[in-house]
């Protein structure tokens, strides 16, 4: 079980001019979200967290299928191809990429993380690790690989000559669950980019961090800076642990909180992984098991 996070240090947004320019790159959802912000930092934050779903979607696996398709269309149509080779892993820029790994003992589930020795190693996710700065150029510079390659958007899976010019900043469009957890409209995504599986994705942000987790199933992330949070067991880290899951379920706070505490904090269906990644941060993601 494999996820990707992105964590944005938001500082160089405090620089107008880039702000402006991240702004651009943005979907007009996010955009509408940022003007309702009144207070700078707030800006800022829902700006990284704009910029987080662009290269989240951006790089999201191919579907196989589409892909197949795709070969086929490429050889019909000499020197029009869609850009396939461009697969997220070849995709331009510089992003601090680290391995995450967590130790378990066999038969257990991620659990809190532990590192105890002894512990077998699995390979549970990849971070990426970025500034604003660094991630607008790499958005800005993927653009223009894929204008120069030609990639387009299908907007009828079925008619080569429905292919339509992929714009910048991605089309995102959301739709949210019962409680008001966000989720990709995979209807309405799917008629303009087929080629793309629509992974669950869930957001966080805290002090200068914002983090964005994506997988295959239901996935929450929760990043918590240092603070007092006596009432919940374990402080601030035990806070961020927990939401971590409740975001997870979508299922709103109430009912996650009490089925958390009922489990004493470890839910059967899900694993919890703690990350030490950022310096007195509290880092947490969750994510649904196999059915």
């Amino acid at each position: 079980m494999r996820y990707k996070l992105y964590l944005l240090h938001i500082g160089d947004l405090e620089d107008e001019s880039l702000q402006d320019t991240a702004m651009a790159l943005i979907d007009e959802y996010r955009q509408e979200l940022v003007h309702k912000k009144k207070i700078a930092k707030d800006r800022m934050l829902a700006i990284a967290a704009g910029l987080l779903l662009q290269v989240g979607f951006l790089e999201l696996e191919p579907d196989e299928q589409y892909c197949k398709r795709i070969e086929l269309l490429s050889e019909e149509q000499p020197g029009q191809g869609v850009g396939a080779e461009l697969s997220p892993e070849e995709q331009p820029g510089q992003l601090n990429r680290t391995e995450i790994l967590a130790k378990r003992q066999p038969g257990q589930g991620i659990g809190t993380g532990s590192t105890s020795e002894g512990h077998s190693q699995q390979e549970t996710g990849m971070c990426f690790q970025m500034k604003a700065k660094t991630l607008v150029q790499y958005l800005q510079e993927s653009s223009n690989r894929y204008r120069e390659a030609g990639f387009s958007v299908n907007s009828n899976f079925t008619d080569h000559a429905g292919i339509k010019q992929l714009s910048f900043p991605l089309p995102l469009i959301y739709t949210t669950g019962s409680q008001g957890k966000p989720y990709w409209d995979r209807e309405a995504l799917y008629s303009l980019f087929p080629q793309k599986k629509l992974w669950y994705f869930n957001v966080s942000h805290s002090g200068e961090y914002v983090a964005l987790a994506i997988a295959d199933r239901e996935v929450g992330v929760d990043i918590q800076e240092p603070r007092k949070a006596e009432r919940i067991p374990g402080g601030y880290r035990g806070f961020s642990r927990l939401e971590s899951y409740v975001k997870c379920t979508g299922a709103g706070y109430a009912y996650g909180h009490r089925e958390y505490e009922n489990a004493g904090g470890n839910v059967a269906g899900y694993q919890i992984q703690a990350l030490d990644l950022i310096a007195d941060y509290a880092l947490y993601v969750c994510m649904a098991e196999d059915s």
